[in-house]
């Protein structure tokens, strides 16, 4: 047990971290505690920046972000349904005036990850979400699951003599997503998603033109190590830092940041706005936007 002691966590974390939104078309001023954010990215995106959001949170409340007037639905996350071999199995129950039931299944195509960003919005996970499973064979690929199929349900595409079949992965139990404070460093490359996410990230780092962060804290050693190696020494010193309150950062980074605060609630972004300006339009970098 103390073996797993991480999977186990991870289903203990699962249930108060997963909140499935409805999927709604949120107009401008909703959500209201993020308006005022969504409201800046839009005009970034107006200017001709790229932005390439990551973050380390778990839950599924920026996906709900897509569906508002900022974003219009265009957030790539780097998965694909088109072409996917992977499906779960939906199994519902109807509960009839007569007081019998009606149960029925179907089988639903699923989302894999294949590391495609193609939009002017780009989501990154660093950490792994409450909805990524890995199907359990020799590709490892990481598999989104949809409200009301479970992780035993899930099902992959294979040809065996010419014939199409299904193969099943009956030891899914937990979702992937990285938690704690130092284990989770060495499963960085435990799967081919965390090994390509964070070779984006690296990537990102040195060509983007502007880093802002939101609600970090800087408390993680490794994505520190990450900013001042990819970030700072790629001739970038911008770095813009949105917190309640000012964190303790690391030496190299504290002398290239400049402080907003207020959070991503009250932020000052037409100030925010006016200091990134004079920079050029290749990239605009947003990690770790909080969840409410």
């Amino acid at each position: 047990m103390l073996l797993n002691f991480d999977l186990t966590f991870n289903q203990l974390l699962t249930g108060p971290l997963t909140k499935w939104y409805p999927e709604v078309h949120l107009g401008r001023g909703l959500p209201r505690s993020h308006a005022t954010f969504l409201d800046f990215i839009e005009s970034l995106a107006n200017r001709g920046y790229t932005l390439h959001f990551h973050t380390l949170n778990h839950d599924l409340f920026f996906e709900s972000l897509s569906s508002t007037d900022a974003i219009q639905g265009a957030l790539s996350d780097g998965f694909a349904e088109l072409g996917s071999p992977y499906y779960g199995t939906f199994q519902n129950v109807i509960f009839r005036e007569d007081g019998n039931t009606d149960s029925f299944s179907y089988t639903v195509r699923l989302s894999y990850y294949t590391g495609k960003f193609d939009s002017q919005f780009n989501l990154y996970k660093l950490h792994g979400s409450v909805n990524y499973y890995v199907f359990n064979d020799e590709d490892r690929a990481t598999v989104k699951t949809k409200r009301g199929i479970g992780p035993n349900d899930l099902l992959k595409e294979v040809k065996t003599d010419r014939m199409l079949k299904y193969e099943s992965d009956f030891g899914n139990y937990y979702p992937n997503f990285l938690s704690g404070t130092t284990y989770k460093t060495l499963r960085y490359d435990s799967t081919p998603y965390y090994d390509e996410v964070f070779r984006r990230f690296r990537e990102n780092l040195e060509t983007t033109s502007i880093l802002i962060v939101i609600g970090y804290g800087f408390a993680d050693s490794e994505i520190n190590r990450l900013l001042e190696t990819h970030f700072l020494n790629s001739n970038h010193s911008i770095i813009i830092d949105i917190d309640v309150k000012q964190p303790n950062m690391p030496q190299a980074i504290a002398k290239s940041s400049q402080y907003f605060p207020g959070g991503v609630k009250e932020c000052d972004f037409n100030a925010l706005l006016q200091a990134i300006t004079p920079h050029p339009p290749s990239a605009a970098l947003l990690p770790f936007p909080p969840s409410p």
